[in-house]
């Protein structure tokens, strides 16, 4: 991979291979198609998420306007028709981007927008999605949503 161009990305601090999110952002800058172009933002999505935390699912590693960013791009995904199990892992994230943008948020009303934003996709995520192992994590980000009030 690295001969051609492509080398894997490794983080050594946290010791494992992250997503390498700037070729799903380089490759958006390409003026891809439609279905290139969304597979481009739902690799950049989930690879900014799960690179962006350690243990905790509500502790993120990314700074005010990255948070912002990624809420973006999933507000957009979760508009257009996303096959399943691409739609149910884009609200989870949706859900607990704007739960953690809830929690670092320093304004009120800006603190409080997300967390109303985050609850009805909480409670959307548990009504149609009741048998996913994702809804477990659910009641989680409710309890510390509820905490921050």
């Amino acid at each position: 991979l690295a001969r051609v161009g492509t080398p894997l990305s490794y983080s050594p601090s946290r010791n494992f291979f992250t997503a390498n999110s700037e070729y799903y952002r380089t490759a958006l800058e390409f003026g891809l198609g439609e279905e290139s172009a969304r597979q481009a933002r739902v690799g950049l999505l989930r690879g900014e998420f799960y690179d962006n935390f350690s243990g905790n699912l509500l502790d993120s590693m990314q700074a005010g306007q990255q948070l912002k960013e990624q809420i973006a791009v999933a507000d957009a995904l979760m508009g257009d028709e996303l096959p399943e199990p691409e739609m149910e892992e884009v609200r989870f994230i949706a859900t607990v981007l704007y739960a953690r943008a809830a929690k670092s948020a320093s304004r009120s009303r800006e603190r409080t927008a997300y967390r109303d934003k985050a609850l009805v996709l909480a409670t959307a995520f548990e009504r149609d999605y009741p048998d996913s192992l994702r809804a477990a994590a659910i009641p989680v980000v409710r309890s510390s949503l509820r905490a921050k009030q």
